[in-house]
């Protein structure tokens, strides 16, 4: 699959299937730091861990950090 999916609560749960069922390979999170109160769960509690290795990490000007995960093999 080469589609985007973004973490909104509409996908959490479908994404949190793919992981859970090992269909993802590349992971890119874009974090924006922000304070939320409680907040929410990106994805659903994971019954495996997984074991990533960091690619690349790129800080941008606003305090937003986009960073690139794949599965080691």
């Amino acid at each position: 699959m080469d589609d985007n999916l973004s973490a909104s609560p509409k996908y959490c749960s479908f994404v949190s299937s793919l992981i859970q069922h090992d269909l993802i390979d590349e992971y890119y999170v874009l974090a924006n730091p922000a304070a939320l109160g409680n907040g929410q769960q990106t994805f659903n509690p994971l019954k495996n861990e997984l074991e990533l290795k960091l690619v690349e990490c790129k800080p941008f000007a606003c305090g937003a950090v986009l960073v690139y995960y794949s599965r080691q093999q």
